[in-house]
């Protein structure tokens, strides 16, 4: 469900980047592999990491076509990556959804070979523009004195911090852009299918 949100993004993302061909590139917080596998389609040598192996195991499954790529379980913010060894890093609503997303940017900065390339990307601050903030937006409504995820996840980023986030980083060349592509959910049965397992670990913190 996720990626069906996410992959238009993946694809804007990589045409930024492009020729790919040939490249190596780490694809950070990769979840199942949607922009692994556009990367590879493109010609890049794509290691997919993530710290959920679950997410790992189905990457794997989906790179196996792809005799250059692979996906492996990694820390993001202590990543088993040699410094210097990648031509790009790319996060597609990954490693910024996390607190920890300085830490994690750091660590894309390290393993990139100078002049290569980072990208990223995260929802906006901008009301019901992806399925998290409409979500939230209802359970707030419904249950005003509980959060519907722990503190800290999805942090709000204005074009300004976030670049000021990517040069402390040791980013340099920034640029900073809205994307814009339509997404459309699953019924409501497949939703709550999808989303049951994932809600009832929220429920239980919450109560």
């Amino acid at each position: 469900m996720g990626e069906r949100t996410t992959q238009p993004f993946a694809l804007q993302l990589l045409d930024q980047l492009e020729p790919l061909a040939n490249l190596s590139v780490v694809d950070v917080a990769a979840g199942t592999g949607g922009l692994a596998v556009a990367a590879s389609e493109r010609g890049a040598s794509v290691l997919a990491v993530d710290f959920a192996p679950a997410m790992v195991e189905r990457a794997e499954e989906r790179l196996q076509q792809f005799h250059r790529s692979t996906a492996k379980v990694m820390d993001f913010i202590a990543l088993d990556i040699a410094d210097g060894s990648q031509d790009v890093a790319i996060s597609n609503f990954g490693i910024l959804a996390y607190p920890s997303w300085q830490g994690a940017l750091k660590e894309m900065v390290r393993v990139i070979r100078p002049g290569g390339a980072i990208a990223l990307t995260m929802w906006t601050n901008r009301d019901d523009c992806s399925p998290a903030h409409l979500l939230h937006r209802v359970f707030r409504q419904l249950f005003p004195n509980k959060d519907l995820w722990p503190p800290g996840l999805f942090p709000i980023f204005s074009p300004t911090a976030l670049e000021k986030g990517l040069l402390r980083a040791g980013c340099v060349d920034v640029r900073v852009r809205t994307a814009q592509a339509d997404w459309s959910p699953f019924s409501s049965n497949d939703v709550v299918r999808e989303c049951d397992p994932m809600f009832r670990g929220f429920l239980v913190m919450l109560d």
